[in-house]
């Protein structure tokens, strides 16, 4: 079996590690051969390289896509041995179609790792790619989402529920940091997220500046693992909101060891806008005591006062309370903790390959291609 892994999509933290990791997992078996298929100076080149693994890199313009595809055609030809088309968001589930459009065609599969909408299925004109609403056959054999709430976003966009499989993402905790303890007493809290609309940042600094009247608390302060175009316009808002000399932002690079510094975990992305909580399982693995929204895919995943705690999307004043009993009850810190800690175990790297592979030898049985 091969096995064709295929991003275009822009960085995005929680897909590449996604798409890395089943890279990293499918490479070890014996019986399946991956290939990664990206954008040029792209984190999957890099990570190719450094694994000496085959790349595909994907051309830009027109002409660029023409001899991709005649590229790829040729890798294809004669589906000896088989192959799978894995499609981690739409522009590469539209190449993946138009390779698949032979009558012997290759398994496409479609695992997004981001929120869905029609709109996003809609592939712009300019790209020259096949619209997939426009070619109902051949269509991806299989879909695979991260949480519940995205198989409900991706049915909505006229996936059918007998395709879609969920399959939440792995976590490995050992290369992560552990916390370090401090003293001082200071807390610390933190976020690792991009800085984009529907990450719930504008509530977090509200959340911050109700905080900031409260004599009681001990000494605080905000660290912030992201990039993104939020960047200026946070800072500002820190500012009018007089919390900026409570707060730091970091780049996404050093989410790691900024998490390792710190105490308690916010994850404030609204409904709609979360991904398969990567960052909630990055919190456990680090030893934090972690605070989410009640976002869909959040819920799924938390025990709400046993694993973590969570606030209602949007509402600063309840983020606020939650913070402040989290600041102020070492022990129900340290509860969370241990509890997140065991969680850990229901996303293994290994319970997440062979929930693939089922999907993959299904998909290549005689009559089902």
């Amino acid at each position: 079996m091969r096995v064709l892994l295929m991003d275009l999509a822009p960085p995005e933290r929680e897909k590449d590690k996604r798409v890395q990791d089943l890279a990293l997992l499918l490479q070890a078996l014996p019986e399946v051969s991956p290939l990664l298929l990206g954008r040029e100076a792209s984190p999957l080149l890099a990570f190719a390289r450094e694994r000496g693994m085959d790349f595909f890199p994907s051309g830009t313009g027109a002409l660029g896509r023409f001899f991709l595809l005649r590229r790829l055609a040729w890798k294809l030809r004669g589906r000896s041995p088989q192959w799978i088309l894995l499609c981690f968001d739409p522009e590469a589930l539209a190449l993946a179609l138009e390779l698949a459009r032979g009558r012997e065609c290759p398994a496409v599969v479609y695992s997004p790792c981001v929120p869905q909408t029609p709109k996003t299925l809609d592939p712009e004109p300019e790209e020259q790619m096949v619209g997939i609403a426009a070619r109902p056959l051949p269509r991806a054999r299989a879909v695979i989402a991260l949480s519940e709430a995205q198989a409900t976003e991706l049915r909505a966009c006229g996936f059918a529920a007998k395709d879609i499989s969920v399959i939440p993402g792995a976590l490995d905790p050992e290369p992560l940091p552990r916390r370090r303890p401090r003293r001082g007493g200071k807390i610390v809290f933190a976020c690792a997220d991009s800085l984009e609309e529907g990450k719930g940042y504008q509530i977090l600094l509200r959340a911050l500046a109700i905080l900031y009247q409260d004599e009681a608390l001990p000494p605080w302060e905000l660290r912030i693992a992201g990039g993104g175009p939020l960047f200026a316009a946070l800072l500002e808002e820190a500012r009018s909101l007089k919390v900026e000399r409570r707060m730091a932002i970091f780049g996404a690079e050093h989410g790691a060891n900024i998490l390792r510094e710190c105490d308690i975990l916010i994850v404030p992305a609204e409904a709609g806008s979360e991904g398969g909580g990567l960052s909630i399982k990055e919190g456990w693995a680090c030893g934090l005591a972690v605070l989410c929204s009640d976002a869909p895919a959040n819920l799924e995943l938390i025990r709400d006062g046993r694993d973590a705690l969570c606030f209602c999307s949007g509402d600063e004043a309840r983020l606020a309370e939650q913070m402040r009993r989290l600041a102020l009850d070492k022990e129900l810190r340290r509860a969370l903790v241990r509890a997140g800690k065991k969680r850990l175990g229901d996303y293994s790297g290994d319970a997440m390959l062979q929930k693939h592979l089922e999907i993959f030898k299904r998909l290549l049985e005689p009559g089902q291609v």
